[in-house]
């Protein structure tokens, strides 16, 4: 649910009775601003890499269900994994909460890990980097999107945005296997179309009413992203940029 407007409609009290809320989100409230733009054979390849027979897979920020990255759960491979959910809160199907810069788990724990969404709601990003190398097991892989170009969205913080360059320098520690755009500029584009036509209205529903008009008119934009995925400007006006790497084996 884009920018974190989402939670308002969440918690309403029309809400409290789960089939009016399932058939709320599902047929009535606007898609996200974000769609996947990864190819499909890279996304098998994450897939590969993250999920797998007998393999203990931390998913941290339990980024599954909604936005962008539910693709990469999209998996027969996820049933034979031993997921453990972690997340600052308790909801959803978290199964262990956690501060993101100091995990609860012993050293090379894990064979893979995933972080969707998470770094850019932490004060420091280079600590979780660590503590995420620290519970890897040698050759295990960490997969994260992170966004660019996205308007603000605090869950419950919301503190910096990473380029490509950026994120290469934030993994240095690992052998990188495979970066790049997730979410395109067209996804930029519709973003920040529907906040700013949408904060002309100081009435709340209005603005609601703008919002939810604007995000299902400009909606098939999103899609051209997919004809300029070979284009400089895909990568410098990113919506969200993603990262595979891999923690070496023998390190110095």
């Amino acid at each position: 649910m884009g920018g974190g407007y989402g939670k308002k409609f969440e918690d309403h009290i029309l809400f409290k009775n789960k089939i009016i809320k399932n058939l709320f989100f599902k047929y009535i409230y606007p898609p996200m601003p974000t769609f996947n733009s990864i190819e499909r054979n890279i996304i098998e390849n994450i897939q590969s890499k993250i999920f797998g027979k007998k393999k203990k897979v931390l998913n941290f920020g339990c980024g599954i269900s909604t936005g962008s990255g539910k693709i990469i759960w999209k998996t027969d491979l996820v049933y034979d994994c031993d997921i453990i959910h972690c997340d600052v809160l308790l909801q959803g199907e978290v199964s262990v909460v956690a501060d993101a810069h100091f995990l609860p788990f012993k050293s090379n724990s894990f064979d893979s890990i995933i972080c969707q969404a998470v770094i850019e709601h932490l004060h420091d990003p280079i600590l979780f980097v660590k503590e995420m190398h620290r519970v890897l097991k040698p050759s295990g892989c960490i997969y994260s999107e992170v966004p660019f170009l996205q308007g603000f969205h605090a869950d419950p913080h919301d503190f910096q945005r990473y380029t490509l360059e950026g994120l290469k320098i934030l993994f240095k520690k690992f052998k990188i296997i495979n970066y790049g755009v997730s979410v395109g500029p067209f996804c930029t584009l519709v973003w920040f179309l529907r906040d700013a036509t949408s904060s002309f209205f100081s009435n709340r529903y209005f603005f609601n009413f703008v919002r939810f008009f604007i995000s299902w008119l400009l909606s098939p934009i999103r899609f051209l992203d997919l004809f300029i995925r070979k284009k400089p400007l895909f990568e410098r006006l990113a919506c969200e940029n993603y990262i595979l790497v891999k923690k070496p084996y023998y390190e110095e």
